[in-house]
């Protein structure tokens, strides 16, 4: 199971702060590490993904069609 966790903050000189924590939790084994090898891509890729939206929000104050909707995390 993934937990992923995404903080947007507005600062006074209109920048904007972000923390993203992932937590994995394996629930039925342990995995071999080609399996661990994978996983570590997978994630990658989605961590990537994520940063990139984050950044166009950032940089636009505009969430991309049918992307990760963070105007719901700006706090």
């Amino acid at each position: 199971m993934l937990d992923r966790r995404v903080r947007l903050e507005r600062l006074g000189d209109g920048a904007t702060a972000c923390d993203c924590t992932d937590a994995l939790l394996l629930l039925d084994r342990t995995p071999s590490t080609p399996e661990l090898d994978v996983l570590a891509t997978k994630m990658q890729g989605f961590l990537c993904f994520t940063w990139n939206t984050l950044r166009h929000y950032c940089e636009t104050g505009k969430t991309l069609p049918g992307q990760l909707d963070v105007e719901s995390l700006v706090g």
